[in-house]
């Protein structure tokens, strides 16, 4: 596995510790002070705020845990973070009335993780590639490459044909 982070790994990382504070940070303001919130405790759903904030705490620990895993580059810490924002943006529907924009921001931070955490990270190996795969690699590039070099080109609002081997390019028109 690449233990290297850059470019969207890091970035999730990045990410997802910063939504863990957030969360742990909602979930004590949950806890301990909720007249914070724009919704009254009977407008939230299946729970009251100390329970809310108690599960909120609980997800922001094991985010920011999660979060700083990801900075080794293992797969458990990516699965663990794609279930953990999962998990948060879907309690987060159920905080949306009292706190409507900031969960709103919560649910974007998750999916912006998600997307950081399945599309943008390198499966190669820390080692390296090995050699059968890098020149496999290689030569799929440079034949995706040549093919691309070798299509019909658009110009004057009409395709031309690329010239064939052993009489040059058909007109089209019979006559």
């Amino acid at each position: 596995m690449n233990n290297r982070l850059h470019g969207w790994g890091a970035f999730a990382a990045t990410m997802m510790l910063l939504a863990g504070a957030f969360l742990l940070i909602q979930g004590i303001a949950a806890m301990a002070t909720p007249v914070f919130f724009v919704g009254a405790e009977a407008d939230l759903m299946m729970a009251t705020f100390m329970a809310w904030g108690v599960v909120l705490g609980i997800l922001g620990v094991l985010k920011l845990l999660s979060g700083i895993a990801l900075f080794t580059g293992r797969m458990w810490a990516r699965t663990a973070g794609v279930v953990l924002a999962g998990i948060s943006a879907v309690v987060q529907l159920g905080f949306l009335s009292a706190f409507p924009i900031w969960s709103l921001a919560i649910i974007a931070v998750n999916v912006v993780v998600i997307y950081g955490l399945t599309a943008g990270w390198s499966m190669a190996p820390a080692g390296g590639v090995p050699e059968e795969e890098a020149a496999y690699a290689s030569s799929s590039y440079q034949a995706g490459r040549s093919d691309a070099t070798r299509a019909p080109t658009q110009r004057g609002g009409a395709h031309e044909r690329p010239e064939r081997a052993g009489g040059g390019a058909t007109s089209g028109s019979s006559g």
